[in-house]
């Protein structure tokens, strides 16, 4: 996350290329463990930590969910480098530069492009979610993969979630927890585990959310 701010740092007031970091004002960098959701006793994650960012024009920094992630082998750093480069051009792409892509949740397809790796092809969808799951846990409309490798960041990937999507994620989260596991944070449910005539209901719902859960 330092070397994120740094990027941003060298670049306020500084226009370069088009996927520069100019813009970009970063206040204060938190790094966090778990956080749990305001007014969720369940509803938890690991937060690699929290960005205020102050961009163009904007009198306050708003709240960013930072996500962390590193091609730490040749050949994923080697991957990560050929999809940037793919986007920006030979022409602006430099081995030794960083690039910063601000999108919209909207363009999922995009995205998954930009981290996309031949050697894991569930990366996308699982960092994708990873950065849905902690911006909502946050409470904060943004969030930001950072991919870096070798101390070297190569690229950051500032998405702004939509509002829709943030409260279908909330209503899909309230069904696991009412559906698989509600027993385990209720005590009321908790007493109904416990209750002999329920127990192969009881068994039946532990069952489902075993299997649920890979």
């Amino acid at each position: 996350m330092k070397l994120f701010f740094d990027k941003c740092k060298e670049s306020v007031d500084r226009d370069s290329h088009p996927h520069a970091f100019s813009g970009i004002d970063p206040e204060a960098i938190y790094r966090l463990d778990l956080m749990r959701k305001k007014d969720s006793k369940w509803i938890k994650g690991s937060l690699d930590g929290l960005v205020f960012l102050r961009f163009s024009g904007e009198q306050t920094s708003v709240k960013v969910a930072a996500e962390c992630k590193t091609r730490a082998s040749h050949a994923l750093k080697t991957e990560a480098e050929d999809r940037i480069r793919e986007h920006v051009g030979a022409e602006l792409y430099g081995t030794n530069k960083s690039y910063c892509f601000q999108i919209s949740s909207n363009e999922h397809e995009f995205f998954h492009s930009l981290i996309f790796d031949k050697h894991y092809k569930q990366r996308n969808k699982s960092e994708a979610f990873q950065l849905l799951h902690n911006t909502f846990i946050s409470g904060a409309a943004k969030g930001v993969l950072l991919v870096g490798a070798e101390n070297h960041l190569i690229t950051a990937i500032l998405v702004t979630f939509e509002h829709k999507l943030l409260d279908w994620y909330g209503i899909v989260l309230d069904r696991l927890y009412d559906t698989y596991f509600k027993p385990f944070y209720d005590e009321e449910s908790v007493d109904t585990l416990l209750d002999a005539e329920a127990e192969d209901s009881a068994g039946r719902r532990v069952m489902d959310a075993l299997e649920f859960m890979p």
